[in-house]
């Protein structure tokens, strides 16, 4: 990675140098993977074999917790495995872009929701939000639904994001603002406090967060760390999954 850390060449000195210190116990070694998304990567083999003959190496001076497999090496590599696995992508029930569908079986654990905090009749030919970026071309109901780019929704996603509302997708329309965003539901109904999902599904409908990162121009790991605490977290126990 070219990131932080040690060359293995010169690990086992500094091991040494640490481990005479009085005042320090050395517990555990890891490394980070580059290319472990992509399944059968030759760099990430290479990667396990300089690791494991360090480590190997390290054990002649005692036990030491060993760990480098992130999502994709804990899924892709076994031998990456060693004493602990850091998965975090797959924690969330997402999947590397390379996944095979033999683990399609992992499925997303985490959603995104709002509700319906407003709704209005808008004319045709009415510009709607910052710059009128889109302009009505009938008369239609726009909702709005509080949450914006200052909880991380991103604004990117103007004009080009979806949500779900009573089991339908509709477009988000305009600049998605700071605090809220604007949809249009054309003649469809939808009212104060109707759930919106813009992360996960909704009846027989579902929005990935594939989609939405790729509308984004970013990858999943981004938008997950995108949502701040002005978002409230609510941990559901549900007897229907596995």
């Amino acid at each position: 990675m070219q990131r932080s850390g040690v060359r293995p060449q010169t690990a086992m000195e500094l091991f040494q140098y640490l481990k005479n210190l009085p005042r320090l116990e050395i517990v555990g070694i890891y490394s980070h993977f580059a290319t472990a998304d992509c399944p059968d990567d030759s760099f990430t083999k290479e990667q396990i074999k300089i690791f494991d003959e360090l480590t190997t190496r390290l054990a002649s001076s005692g036990s030491i917790i060993r760990h480098i497999a992130n999502s994709g090496g804990t899924l892709f590599f076994p031998d990456s495995r060693l004493d602990m696995v850091r998965p975090a992508l797959a924690t969330f029930g997402y999947l590397p872009q390379a996944a095979p569908k033999s683990l399609q079986q992992i499925r997303p654990c985490f959603s995104l929701k709002s509700q319906v905090s407003y709704s209005k009749i808008v004319e045709k030919g009415q510009g709607v939000s910052y710059g009128h970026t889109y302009n009505t071309i009938a008369r239609t109901r726009i909702v709005t639904i509080p949450i914006g780019y200052g909880d991380g929704f991103r604004r990117s996603l103007s004009n080009k994001g979806s949500v779900l509302i009573r089991g339908k997708r509709f477009p988000i329309v305009g600049a998605i603002c700071m605090d809220q965003l604007m949809v249009d539901v054309g003649n469809h109904e939808a009212y104060v406090g109707d759930e919106v999902v813009l992360i996960g599904k909704q009846g027989s409908e579902e929005i990935r967060l594939e989609e939405v990162s790729r509308l984004a121009g970013t990858i999943p790991y981004e938008i997950l760390c995108s949502f701040n605490n002005r978002i409230p977290r609510v941990y559901i126990d549900n007897p229907r999954l596995p």
